[in-house]
């Protein structure tokens, strides 16, 4: 019996506030490593418009180290900001003009005994259940919809920075759903973009653009069906839409 399903997978551009916020605490972490590679780290950012907060508790093994980090980390989350297209021009964050709050305890005494463990052992400070896995669809190992997604904000990456469409804005967001038969993937059914740009565009222009300049260099020709979907900015408000069905782009 054939088996037929769905499979939905979702990737955000480098400057979505949720990705934003996973870099300047990456960076963060990255910072104490070079400090201290034994340092213990649970870092947060949470990014508001004007406005980065950093929380969390840092274990280093002296007190100098620790506040030696906390006078860094406001000039750590703004260097982070510095390499995104936000400014005070721009509605979003701007590197100069943002508030930056930071909230860094040093570690529970609780957490380390649990992370430094006297036989030597290192254990978790914390509980957690991760699954995943490797397959050989795609080069990167992942499986079709999620690499299709990562490819499409990869995309949506080099045309912004090239100025390809300059119009183009920090935020974005991918979904990709791939149909598979008996486990293999034999169709795109539907591809969702969400993007920022200069408001002074018109959604037909950016829907074209979109699908012409992002969409069709990245997903495979031969992933195109009759019933593909392609949907720009979805949330818009407006009763004329570009047609979200192009079985082929190049036509």
């Amino acid at each position: 019996m054939t088996r037929h399903y769905l499979f939905t997978s979702e990737s955000v551009s480098d400057e979505h506030p949720d990705k934003l916020a996973d870099r300047i605490s990456d960076a963060i972490l990255d910072r104490c490593l070079e400090i201290e590679p034994k340092a213990r780290v649970a870092c947060e950012t949470l990014i508001a418009p004007h406005l980065v907060v950093v929380a969390g508790e840092i274990g280093f093994p002296t007190e100098l180290r620790h506040d030696q980090v906390l006078e860094e980390i406001p000039g750590i989350a703004r260097n982070v900001l510095l390499d995104t297209d936000y400014s005070g021009t721009f509605p979003g964050i701007g590197s100069e003009e943002c508030e930056i709050l930071v909230r860094v305890n040093h570690q529970s005494p609780q957490i380390a005994q649990a992370v430094e463990r006297t036989d030597g052992v290192f254990g978790a400070g914390d509980q957690g259940l991760m699954f995943g896995y490797a397959c050989d669809k795609t080069a990167t190992l992942m499986p079709l919809p999620i690499h299709l997604a990562h490819q499409l904000m990869l995309r949506h990456r080099e045309l912004r920075k090239s100025r390809t469409l300059p119009w183009l804005r920090p935020d974005a967001k991918a979904q990709v759903t791939v149909r598979y038969q008996d486990d293999e993937p034999v169709a795109v059914d539907t591809v969702v973009l969400s993007t920022q740009h200069d408001e002074a565009m018109s959604s037909q222009t950016v829907e074209l653009a979109i699908l012409r300049e992002l969409i069709e260099p990245v997903i495979p020709e031969h992933l195109h069906s009759d019933t593909t979907r392609h949907l720009i900015n979805p949330a818009w408000p407006r009763p004329n839409r570009v047609s979200t069905c192009l079985p082929s782009l190049s036509n």
